[in-house]
Parts: structure tokens; sequence; C-alpha cells
């Protein structure tokens, strides 16, 4: 989205300031706690407060790549510290029925959703 523009350029430069100034190992901690951190925080502040249309999850599908591909200085692995946005972006990428299952899995009993989890490769969303 375009209201993203500015904080994500802004966030590509701030971690190119610290892979400059940082020796590896603490780049890693580094870029990997500011990874966890936003990834809770958008999924309990936006994604677990929010109703999404098709085109409002498709929005956030794009936005929240966006917000991982800017790790792609200091990691080629950022996805792995935003799992639930990226498990997120999965589910929203889902035809309609298929979300629809889920839902309705998630309504008939642990097991079955937990199966279906399983299938598509979705953990860590609660």
């Amino acid at each position: 989205s375009p209201a993203l523009c500015e904080p994500l350029s802004l966030l590509r430069s701030q971690l190119a300031a610290l892979r400059a100034q940082l020796p590896a190992a603490s780049l890693r901690r580094a870029w990997r706690s500011l990874a966890e951190a936003l990834d809770t925080w958008v999924y309990e502040s936006v994604v677990r407060r929010s109703a999404f249309s098709a085109a409002g999850a498709q929005r956030f599908r794009r936005d929240a790549q966006a917000l991982v591909d800017s790790f792609s200085g200091v990691s080629a692995s950022a996805h792995t510290a935003m799992r639930r946005l990226h498990e997120v972006a999965i589910v929203f990428g889902l035809p309609p029925p298929a979300r629809a299952e889920l839902l309705q899995l998630a309504s008939a009993g642990a097991a079955a959703l937990s199966r279906r989890r399983d299938e598509l490769g979705v953990h860590a969303l609660d």
C-alpha cells in the first residue's frame, strides 16, 4: 500500500545501517528480534482485530510480502521469523472455498482443523 512505502523505506535504510555497523552474529540477533516483534504486532494488532474483504486480503498479502522483503538486505530467511504473517498470507491466498473449509473445520473440532492445517503447512496461527 502507498501508506507503507515510507515506513518500509525507513526500515530498509535502518537495516542497511545495522548491517554496516554490526558484526554478523549481532546483526542476526537484531534483525531476527525486530522481525519477530513486527510479526507479533501486525498479527495481534491488525490480523486478529480486522475483517478483510477479498480485496483487503489481497492487499494484506502484498503488504506482508513487502514487509518480509524489507529484510532481504540482511537475510534470505526473514519469512521464518515472520511465520504468522507468512501463514496468514497463505490462508488469504487460498480460494474462497478452501478458506470457508478452514472456518468450518475450526468450528467442527480441533482434530479436523489440525489435520487440514498440517496439509496446508499453516502451524503458527492460533
